[in-house]
This record gives structure tokens, C-alpha cells and sequence, in this order.
């Protein structure tokens, strides 16, 4: 009786110790989203969206941009979008970008699948030149994706 309760007392500060049992690890958080891909689109037959098709990233200033922003998330909780501008510099090396607009941070609509297309639509403004516009989706536990960067010219 005594060696069974000796055994008994090793095995639960075995698992105290290790972390089992139920807590002291580290909490779960999910999994990061992906972005799968963000597309400048032009209207066509009068529905912006429904009809979204690839088009080059180029703009003038006015214009309004069209942007598809496809991504991906396994456990749905995508909750914010996260974007920078960045210009070049006229006559600098070809990564000699500089922050200009942002971050700036806007809400997610809720989503019921792990593939959403996200919509934005954004005024042309700046200097004429080329943009690098990074794009970073948020969870709701703080997991952010990979940057993904999108270049456009305004002319």
C-alpha cells in the first residue's frame, strides 16, 4: 500500500512539473492568417465586385482604386487589415521605399469561412511615382500574417 501511494505521489509531481494536467503551458492561440492574394480591379458592366478582373496597378491621382484582398484563416477569426504606403524616392535604389501613409488599421467584417475575399476601395492621392503597399491581416488573438506587397504606380 505505501509503494502504490509512493507511485501515485511520483506520477501527479510528474505532471505538475511538466506542465500536464490541465495547465501552466502555453496557451493555444490559433493559427496566423495567409494572405493568398491582393488584386487591383476595374469595374466592368457597372458591378464593381461581382465582376472584379486583374488589371495592372497603375492610377492617376483622383482615381479610384479597387482592391480584392483574398485570405485565408483556419480557425475564421480574421479581425483586422493593416496597411502601409510606401513610396520610392525618385533616382534611389530599386528598395529605396519610404514610409508615407500609415499603418492604418480598419475592422474586419465577420466571416463564417476559412477563404474570405475582403473589398476595399481607396482614393489615388501622393506624388506621381511608385508605391509598395504592404498588406497585414490580424486575428483576434493578435496573429498577424505574412506581409504581402502589392506595387502600383500613380502617373
Amino acid at each position: 500500500m505505501k509503494l502504490k501511494l509512493i507511485n501515485i505521489m511520483f506520477i501527479f509531481v510528474l505532471l505538475i512539473s511538466c506542465g500536464g494536467g490541465g495547465g501552466g503551458g502555453t496557451p493555444d492561440l490559433g493559427t496566423a492568417p495567409i494572405i493568398d492574394g491582393v488584386y487591383c480591379c476595374q469595374v466592368r458592366d457597372g458591378d464593381i465586385w461581382n465582376s472584379c478582373i486583374v488589371k495592372s496597378c497603375d492610377y492617376t491621382t483622383g482615381e479610384i482604386a479597387y482592391i480584392s484582398i483574398g485570405a485565408i484563416d483556419p480557425d475564421i477569426n480574421m479581425a483586422r487589415l493593416i496597411v502601409t504606403q510606401y513610396f520610392k524616392e525618385f533616382g534611389k535604389d530599386d528598395d529605396a521605399y519610404v514610409q508615407y501613409y500609415g499603418p492604418d488599421v480598419e475592422a474586419l467584417p465577420i466571416s463564417s469561412s476559412d477563404f474570405t475575399v475582403y473589398h476595399i476601395t481607396v482614393e489615388v492621392t501622393g506624388p506621381y511615382g511608385e508605391w509598395k503597399i504592404e498588406f497585414i491581416i490580424e486575428d483576434s488573438n493578435g496573429l498577424e500574417s505574412e506581409p504581402y506587397y502589392l506595387y502600383a504606380t500613380n502617373s
